[in-house]
């Protein structure tokens, strides 16, 4: 068997080296396209929750929090109190920090690998600037159908973590320490113990925060590249609609080239999805619910390679992605029966550009200001990492 997997991936590997040889316009406009993605809404809008998630860390904050929320993830989510942060902060900023806060607590050993893969399920979701100012407003135009679908996703989200508690549920949890103090007097003294242990300055703990997130958001960003180039090639060479829709109802033909084109790159994929007058609003809005659980190819290998040099396995997390689309489209489509079905509707750009929505301002600030943010944050990673090497 992984014989013929080892010729699948080669013979995959070899099939798009050959398409980007022999559509070389294509793969720069779809690199271009990418670049400019990454380069201007994802480094600006992620940087700032990756460094300061380093520096919570650093400082014995996400301990602090870790007790606190001690009572409420250990008995919902068999997962040490530390794993809230993670779990919170994914949700706030969007994937794939989750991930990467995960692993800073595997390697700091505030989880064991088991809670780690649990965590790593329901850890990473999509920021809600994404699904309200992008989604919902960019590409639907109408505010109520980002209620609907941040409904379905976190909720989503929160069963496949309740469910995930079940996973290894034999295995020994990591250590609960029993004391007499109260929980505060706890983390307030993990918060003293933690400076008190890490003798850096803050001005080392700050360049060490800025090169880690850098660094990973470089990966990140090599990704949203690549996966860029590999959905544009298979529009090019019209692989979904030669291959796929043949074997689909004629009902559902319209939304199998965009629907597969999300589980490969979600932004694509939501924004043709929407663009579709002859499907139903229901049938999209499942579609684009289902997508987001899934949480695309591109955003699994961002995944991947974050784990990669830990002893988190994958398979756990591509099984909660399989287990939260699910969950998602079954509450999409019972939330659009019983609450949106008389409330969403279309509305024109008109209307869109006075919808009062913080998130749809956010957006529209990272298209004007995201270069020169990312231009002048790498000038400063370059400046940090010559003074170290000199």
């Amino acid at each position: 068997m992984q014989k013929y997997y080892s010729i699948l991936i080669a013979c995959s590997i070899s099939i798009m080296a050959l398409l980007f040889i022999l559509l070389p316009q294509h793969t720069l406009y779809a690199s271009i396209r990418g670049l400019q993605t990454w380069f201007d809404i994802v480094f600006p809008s992620l940087l700032p929750f990756f460094i300061m998630s380093e520096l919570l860390m650093m400082y014995g904050i996400v301990q602090a929090i870790g007790i606190l929320s001690e009572p409420i993830m250990r008995p919902f989510f068999r997962v040490p109190g530390a794993g809230s942060f993670a779990f919170i902060v994914g949700m706030a900023s969007g994937y794939p920090l989750g991930a990467k806060i995960t692993v800073s607590l595997r390697e700091k050993n505030y989880i064991n690998q088991i809670e780690a893969e649990r965590l790593l399920t329901f850890s990473n979701a999509a920021s809600p600037l994404f699904l309200f100012g992008v989604i919902a407003i960019s590409f639907f135009h109408d505010q109520y159908i980002g209620i609907l679908l941040a409904l379905s996703h976190y909720m989503s989200n929160i069963f496949v973590g309740l469910c995930m508690k079940f996973y290894y549920a034999n295995q020994p949890s990591t250590q609960k320490i029993e004391q007499q103090t109260s929980i505060s007097v706890r983390a307030l003294r993990a918060i003293h113990r933690t400076r008190i242990l890490d003798k850096r300055a803050f001005g080392e703990k700050l360049g060490d925060a800025v090169q880690s997130s850098i660094q990973t958001l470089l990966i990140i960003g090599g990704f949203i590249i690549l996966f860029s180039v590999i959905t544009h090639l298979l529009h090019t060479i019209y692989f979904f609609e030669k291959v796929i829709e043949p074997f689909v109802p004629t009902s559902l033909k319209p939304i199998v080239t965009p629907f597969f084109t999300g589980l490969f790159e979600i932004t694509t994929g939501t924004e043709l999805i929407a663009s579709l007058h002859s499907v139903p609003t229901i049938i999209k809005l499942c579609a684009v619910s289902f997508i987001l659980g899934f949480h695309s190819l591109s955003i699994q290998a961002q995944v991947a390679s974050v784990i990669s040099k830990t002893d988190i396995r994958f398979s756990p997390y591509f099984f909660g992605r399989l287990l939260q689309s699910i969950f998602s489209v079954l509450i999409t489509y019972c939330s659009y029966q019983v609450f949106f079905s008389t409330k969403i509707k279309e509305v024109t750009s008109t209307e869109v550009a006075n919808i009062p929505t913080t998130t749809y301002h956010a957006v529209q600030f990272f298209e004007q200001y995201g270069f020169y943010i990312t231009t002048f944050t790498l000038c400063i990673y370059l400046i940090i990492k010559y003074r170290r090497i000199t």
